[in-house]
Formats: C-alpha cells, sequence, structure tokens
C-alpha cells in the first residue's frame, strides 16, 4: 500500500473518530440487546412518520388537495397498496 494511503486513511480514521465521539463527551455504556432493539424500533416508527408527514405536505401543496386525502394517499403509497381511486391528477406525473 502506498505510504500517502495510509496516511490519508489514518486522517480520516481520526477525523471521524472525532466527530463520532468529541472529547468532553462522555461515551455511553453497552446497551443490552433489548435496548438496541426498542431503539431502533422506535427510530424506524419515527422514520415511518417522518417520511408519511413528508409525503402529505408535498402531496398537499403540489396536488392541491385537503391533509386528509393527502394522508390517505401518503398512507396508500407508503405501504405499496396502490388503491386506483388515489392517484395524481396533474400533468406530468404518472407513466
Amino acid at each position: 500500500m502506498p505510504a500517502s494511503y495510509v496516511s490519508i486513511s489514518k486522517r480520516c480514521n481520526a477525523l471521524r473518530a472525532l466527530l463520532l465521539f468529541p472529547p468532553d463527551t462522555p461515551r455511553s455504556p453497552p446497551q443490552s440487546r433489548y435496548e438496541r432493539l426498542v431503539a431502533h424500533l422506535v427510530f424506524s416508527v419515527a422514520n415511518l412518520f417522518a417520511v408519511i408527514g413528508v409525503g402529505t405536505v408535498a402531496f398537499s401543496l403540489l396536488e392541491d388537495k385537503p391533509w386528509p386525502e393527502a394522508l390517505y394517499f401518503s398512507v396508500v403509497s407508503v405501504t405499496t397498496v396502490g388503491y386506483e381511486s388515489s392517484a395524481c391528477t396533474t400533468v406530468g406525473h404518472g407513466a
């Protein structure tokens, strides 16, 4: 391996460690398997709600639909059910 690659790699690793764990930030103790599972579940549910929320706002603004209908369309789209009753009406959407 070239020397320049090794030094760049070391610098990147040092920068990554500094960004993830700044010197004054105490590291949390290791979590149990259950705590990690709960954290992943909470993170996943929060992401799901964020995607549905952004989709609702975008559909409401772009299609000029009331928010309950935009929410319905977002949920149908995210769950990939794809009912025919909920389709985009503006030109340029769809294939």
